[in-house]
């Protein structure tokens, strides 16, 4: 499924890319966004041995797929300039201004949004707001249906 995403974004945006690569990242996104309690890090496997150390792996996994998942997102969100074209500011704007090679600026709109990446972006960055949120306490549902 990730790796289907990833073909249909990448060809909406011209670009043209190997199997492999389509593979390499469609692994990376699934093993940086599920949780997976090999990833746990040696300080909460010590504190798992400790009697006041029980559930540590759960809350640990939940920060590190929280924070992944929302860098994901603001990665496809970014705005990728055409080659010897600089970024004035951020990428990660509607709006993005170019420094072209001649030293002229421009504004243009940020072509993740032709992409459909953009709102991918939003989505997976306000999720992952949420999902974290909702480890520690429920769900407010007036916010469920951006989710």
């Amino acid at each position: 499924m990730e790796k289907a995403k990833l073909k249909s974004r990448y060809a909406k945006r011209g670009l043209d890319v190997t199997e492999s690569v389509l593979n390499r990242e469609a692994a990376n996104v699934v093993k940086n966004t599920v949780p997976n309690y090999a990833f746990v890090g040696s300080a909460v496997r010590t504190a798992r041995l400790l009697p006041v150390g029980n559930f540590m792996s759960f809350p640990s996994e939940m920060i590190r797929t929280t924070t992944n998942i929302a860098e994901l997102g603001l990665n496809e969100m970014r705005h990728i300039p055409a080659a010897g074209v600089r970024i004035k500011g951020s990428n990660l704007g509607l709006t993005v201004t170019e420094i072209l090679e001649d030293g002229t600026e421009q504004v243009v709109k940020n072509n993740a949004l032709d992409s459909g990446a953009y709102g991918d972006g939003i989505k997976k960055t306000i999720r992952s707001c949420y999902v974290y949120n909702s480890s520690s306490s429920r769900i407010n549902r007036r916010c469920k249906s951006f989710v």
